[in-house]
């Protein structure tokens, strides 16, 4: 008897439609269900960035690394937010005044510090660019 996982098969749009770009959009549409097949037209048809949620990971889904390094969100490869979850405690760690600007930030209430990772985001810059910024849930 076969038995049923309730996975979900997902796509997601590649960050860089010049690299293996699509060349029959209208089935890749067809195929997957999806409106947008790059980046640009999801932010046309949908007015947000793709993938902007990330952002609200700060507060819902806290990234951690490895070696217990705050990360704040998925996207963040080039720092932490000074916390540690396995020495400084994971609520202290998600609490620390980094990561508290960091949110501020991101709710357009805080500028921008060269010592918070988020400063360097294109997501955050562009968000700024256009002041649309996280909306608290």
């Amino acid at each position: 008897m076969a038995r049923k996982l309730g996975m979900t098969f997902r796509t997601k749009i590649s960050w860089n439609a010049n690299i293996s770009p699509i060349h029959d959009p209208e089935l890749v549409r067809v195929e997957t269900g999806e409106s947008a097949v790059t980046r640009e037209e999801y932010e046309r048809i949908h007015g947000e960035r793709y993938l902007g949620a990330i952002c609200q990971q700060l507060w819902d889904n806290p990234q951690i690394n490895w070696d217990g390094k705050v990360l704040g969100c998925c996207r963040n490869y080039w720092g932490d937010f000074g916390g540690n979850a396995f020495k400084d405690g994971l609520v202290e760690s998600l609490n620390n005044e980094k990561i508290a600007h960091a949110r501020g930030m991101l709710l357009g209430e805080k500028p921008p510090r060269d010592d918070i990772p988020r400063s360097t985001c294109s997501h955050y810059h562009r968000m700024r660019d256009r002041s649309q910024w996280v909306k608290k849930s």
